[in-house]
């Protein structure tokens, strides 16, 4: 809840959130986010990067991550998909701001 917050005071619209990359996937379905903020570890059988991948294959949909893990495991998610941005726990506002924007405009210029 305090990303949600800290998001809709940086300008942006929550649609939703939800625990698991089973509905994080399902939920993308239905309502075709702008952009989504994942977690590398979520509650259920799937890990937020096994559903960005699913996501990225049938949405297109830009991710940014958002988790605790080490330089090393940042460089392995960029290394997965470029088009990831990701940033650490804890993170300043401005951090979120960049990496937000960065994902839209790769996005952007992705699209044919």
């Amino acid at each position: 809840m305090d990303l949600q917050a800290t998001l809709e005071d940086l300008g942006y619209h929550v649609v939703l959130c939800v625990p698991t990359g089973e509905e994080a996937i399902q939920k993308t379905e239905e309502c075709f986010p702008d952009l989504i903020i994942m977690d590398v570890r979520l509650a259920g059988r799937m890990d937020g990067i096994s559903a960005a991948k699913v996501i990225k294959a049938n949405y297109n949909i830009p991710v940014v991550f958002v988790t605790a893990s080490t330089k090393a495991d940042f460089n392995d998610l960029r290394a997965a998909d470029e088009s990831w941005e990701c940033i650490g726990k804890p993170f300043r506002d401005e951090q979120l701001q960049a990496a937000v924007v960065t994902a839209l405009e790769k996005a952007a210029r992705s699209k044919p």
